[in-house]
């Protein structure tokens, strides 16, 4: 097939599907925290839900810290090396993760429960949405994409 001969991006190797998970995940990786946390106080989610979010958001990094940090450790002591040895050392990486999550949440949750904690987490005010930038990036994009299409070198 020739770029001649494509009558539709279905054609060129385009597929919904393939695309579907780059939408949150490009969120989750431009958008801070503090800018998702007042937009859901602007909609109106109570304020306990929104401290549930916060916290779990941190707590994922220290889990993968820990994941890291003990699947390397496995490593250097040859932990991987057999079919056998990788199965039990992914049993002692879940086991040994888990433990540490369970104590890292009783320890905060003891933490919390000694401090007044009937507050919300304070975040900054972020200003309104520049229209002007969000039109810029879509025009920008747009042409981006019109040009490789028109070139045939989008994927």
């Amino acid at each position: 097939m020739t770029e001649d001969h494509l009558a539709s991006p279905a054609d060129a190797g385009f597929s919904v599907s393939k695309n579907r998970g780059q939408g949150p995940l490009m969120f989750a990786s431009t958008t801070p925290l503090t800018t998702v946390m007042a937009s859901l106080r602007r909609l109106g989610v109570p304020g306990p839900c929104i401290d549930v979010v916060t916290v779990m958001y941190r707590l994922v990094f220290v889990l993968l810290e820990s994941i890291s940090v003990i699947r390397q450790a496995q490593t250097s002591r040859l932990g991987y090396s057999t079919p056998r040895r990788t199965l039990t050392s992914a049993g002692l990486l879940t086991a040994a993760v888990l433990t540490r999550a369970w104590t890292q949440a009783r320890r905060l949750e003891m933490g919390l429960a000694g401090r007044d904690f009937g507050i919300s987490m304070p975040t900054l005010d972020t200003p309104a949405v520049n229209w002007r930038f969000i039109g810029a990036c879509a025009v920008t994009f747009s042409a981006i994409t019109g040009a490789s299409l028109l070139e045939g070198t989008l994927l």
